[in-house]
């Protein structure tokens, strides 16, 4: 991840960076608002909502939903 971004995300939340640390330590995991917040995060379940859609929005995490399910998981670099 650029530097830029990572100054970004510890200043805007320090719930995101723990998100993004848990993908350093787990790339290949994906999972929901909830059990991120439940089990990796062991935070609020709306400020987790907020931190992702704002890693989203900086191309950091990648949302999937499916009919039922939306899950967020860790971009792909190429």
């Amino acid at each position: 991840m650029a530097v830029e971004n990572q100054v970004e995300v510890e200043h805007d939340s320090r719930l995101a960076t723990q998100i993004l640390d848990y993908f350093r330590r787990h790339p290949q995991a994906k999972d929901s608002v909830e059990g991120i917040a439940r089990f990796w995060v062991g935070a609020d379940l709306n400020e987790v909502g907020l931190a992702l859609e704002k890693l989203v929005e900086m191309e950091l995490v990648q949302k999937r939903t499916n009919a039922s399910l939306t899950l967020f998981s860790r971009k792909s670099v190429k």
